[in-house]
């Protein structure tokens, strides 16, 4: 069995039978699929409706999920993902931190190969903590200007618990080209860098799952694409643990992002976060 180190049950409770029994084929457009989530029961903590539910919600997501790195990606469709991906939680833009992080954040990176050149893409999950199924390092504070990312997630929290399977309309077309102090594709930017900078070395690993899109933001300049997205669902990629040759190669992967020598590159975290645990209530499976 596969580790989940994510599972929104609420999100999962606003799928019905009727539309998880639709046909529809997977499509990734780079022919990097199907998608397959091996979710073998039993899962501490669902009960046995669940759990089928859960099986027929990723049988139905498997046939019409698209890789996140296709380039006709819509506004709350739903996506598969299978990368290298640094995680960790946050909390609101404060100089107290408060008792217990309340955001999980995930981000990775993608290259595909198109017309004999690399195109990064990148990819930001953001969700609540109380999915959480695993003890989880804080990232600190979302950072300064984020307010409208952080809210943004608890509407869609609220949302889901309320069985809605319509995303907030503060990510409309509408609503993200209104101009305002801060863009939300600046700040969704902000966040990214933020966890890529801070979330803890030992938190990065291949992760899968299945998350439904909240906007998109165009490659500028100097930085790519980024899919920003709310999951159901993040696993690690293998039942079997992470052995010492691929660990070495992810903590090289991580020196040479930050340009740093192997095994050199730890977060920057101020004092009042080192070392800050997110533990989830129940049996901790790590």
């Amino acid at each position: 069995m596969r580790q989940l180190i994510y599972l929104s049950e609420s999100k999962l409770a606003t799928f019905y039978p009727d539309r998880i029994s639709l046909s529809a084929k997977f499509t990734d457009g780079l022919g990097l699929g199907p998608a397959k989530i091996d979710i073998s029961a039993p899962f501490p903590g669902l009960n046995e409706e669940k759990i089928t539910l859960l099986n027929q919600v990723v049988s139905y997501l498997e046939r019409r999920a698209t890789h996140f790195s296709y380039s006709e990606l819509s506004r709350d469709g739903w996506i598969f993902f299978d990368l290298n991906m640094g995680y960790g939680t946050s909390y609101r833009d404060s100089g107290i931190p408060p008792e217990i992080d309340d955001i999980a954040l995930f981000y990775g990176s993608f290259n595909q190969v198109e017309r004999d050149r690399q195109s990064p893409l990148d990819l930001l999950l953001c969700g609540s903590t109380k999915h959480l199924r695993t003890r989880t390092a804080s990232a600190g504070r979302m950072g300064s200007g984020t307010e409208w990312l952080y809210e943004l997630i608890g509407k869609i929290e609220e949302s889901d618990t309320l069985g809605s399977k319509e995303l907030p309309d503060s990510v409309s077309t509408d609503a993200l080209a209104a101009r305002r102090g801060n863009m939300p594709a600046e700040i969704a930017r902000w966040v990214f860098d933020v966890i890529r900078e801070h979330h803890s070395p030992a938190q990065y690993a291949r992760l899968q799952g299945f998350a439904q899109i909240l906007f998109i933001v165009p490659a500028a300049e100097y930085s790519a694409r980024l899919v920003v997205a709310t999951p159901l669902l993040v696993q690690f990629a293998s039942s079997k643990p992470v052995g010492i040759l691929t660990r070495r190669r992810m903590q090289r992967e991580l020196s040479r992002r930050h340009g740093l020598r192997w095994r050199k590159w730890q977060p920057d975290l101020p004092p009042e976060d080192r070392g800050r645990l997110y533990i989830p209530d129940g049996p901790d499976p790590s």
